[in-house]
């Protein structure tokens, strides 16, 4: 019973920062939101708005939350109103910076999580390149060096010498010159 409580504190020890602070971010996305939606019902001055024309080539280029809100080149939009001419639609917009700084949050704690930043793959490359060179991987072919030597005895012998390229002492450089 007592080690079924130690791991469900063990498991709620590792999971709360990350649940805690997606919650969190999560939390101020909907606020920032509904004070965005007040501010746009209460009426904006056309100095603060963005304009963004779409046309059916770069439509592809948005990223839709729902009707009135999108994501163009990784900022996120209010819409305000829309206008259209032809082919090409109108987008005034309030800038989300606020939604736009959560949003990005959100992406590198989740990439945290999942572990799918460039660095920490690297990383993680390194320390397995690290842990590969302590294991034996080059087969080194000296021919028949050891005549009348038993094979049992020559394959324990390389073994030990040629397992870890830590202990090899060939060069494999030229020693600079002074």
């Amino acid at each position: 019973m007592q080690n079924k409580w130690f791991s469900i504190l063990l498991l709620f020890t590792l999971l709360a920062p990350v649940v805690g602070t997606l919650s969190w971010l999560q939390y101020n996305t909907y606020r920032v939101k509904k004070a965005v939606k007040r501010a746009i019902i209460n009426g904006m001055d056309q100095d603060e708005l963005t304009l963004i024309k779409i046309t059916p080539e770069s439509r592809h280029l948005l990223r839709w939350e729902h009707s009135r809100e999108f994501e163009y080149r990784s900022q996120m939009y209010d819409i305000v109103s829309v206008e259209k001419h032809g082919d090409t639609t109108f987008y005034w917009c309030w800038w989300d910076r606020e939604e736009t700084y959560l949003n990005q949050k959100i992406t590198e704690v989740m990439d945290y999580v999942l572990n799918t930043t460039q660095e920490r793959n690297q990383h993680k490359q390194h320390l397995l390149d690290f842990y590969k060179s302590l294991i034996c991987q080059y087969v080194y072919n000296y021919g028949n060096i050891f005549i009348g030597i038993t094979d049992n005895f020559r394959r324990n012998c390389f073994r030990l010498n040629f397992c870890f390229q830590s202990i090899i002492l060939n060069v494999l450089s030229p020693p600079p010159e002074i």
